[in-house]
């Protein structure tokens, strides 16, 4: 009974603006039957929602509506799934329609905007499915990239994951977006980026990869400009705990 009377007030309360005093219950019951109502469909729908868990055929992603694009993006690769025979000629990019439309972005934003589309799950590391490449040019897969780095080290950076996956048979890569803070002359740190398009997409300041194979793991990290002198690849591999810089916990 005590169950049925929380769920009437919780229904009140989300349907019909009426507000009752939750803490005048006994916090226990409080906190083992009133919070789950949230994970209940009928009261899921009624909560605020700015991420949203995607997952597709190849990949899974945490998308933030607030940036327009990926936190993070979790593949893991096979060597049927980076050696297939599909070609990403046939696709092209496309919105998301599986998000709501005040936290997508478009393809207007991008155009004339001075950055590529950047994939972060690349579209190589999905040739075994239609499928699975194709989810690749959803724009929730996507962020803004400087030319210079899309098509010169992260590309390197891609290709060189897909050669671990020939050495090591699977690996685990997780890729994002940073947005790294300056400090200024005062020792006062502020973090700046440009938005771009009508929808405010975010162009990060840096991203990073995070790869782990059976004997091995790595991080790097990527500043999304041009690089004076194009110094080797591996400077930028992280030489920190990467955990440490980036606004999740990576693996367990």
């Amino acid at each position: 009974m005590l169950l049925i009377w929380i769920l009437s007030q919780a229904i009140l309360e989300i349907k019909c603006g009426f507000r009752f005093k939750w803490n005048q219950l006994c916090p226990i019951f409080t906190c083992m039957l009133a919070y789950p109502l949230m994970y209940i469909p009928l009261f899921a729908d009624a909560m605020p929602q700015s991420h949203f868990l995607l997952k597709r055929e190849g990949y899974c992603s945490g998308y933030d509506g607030r940036l327009k694009q990926p936190a993070w993006v979790c593949e893991t690769l096979t060597k049927d799934s980076v050696d297939g025979s599909v070609n990403r000629d046939r696709f092209s990019f496309h919105e998301d329609k599986q998000l709501p439309a005040c936290v997508r972005s478009i393809l207007n934003d991008y155009r004339k905007s001075g950055f590529d589309r950047g994939h972060l799950a690349p579209a190589a590391d999905h040739k075994d499915s239609e499928k699975s490449m194709k989810d690749t040019f959803l724009l929730s897969n996507i962020s803004p990239q400087d030319p210079n780095l899309n098509r010169v080290y992260w590309a390197k950076l891609e290709k060189y994951v897909r050669e671990l996956v020939y050495k090591h048979g699977k690996v685990t890569v997780v890729t994002g977006p940073l947005f790294l803070p300056k400090t200024r002359k005062d020792g006062k740190k502020f973090v700046s980026y440009q938005v771009i398009g009508n929808n405010n997409v975010a162009v990060p300041t840096h991203y990073f990869k995070i790869i782990r194979a059976k004997s091995l793991e790595e991080a790097y990290i990527m500043p999304n400009r041009f690089v004076e002198g194009r110094p080797p690849g591996k400077l930028f591999r992280s030489t920190h705990p990467i955990d440490s810089t980036l606004p999740l916990r990576s693996f367990p």
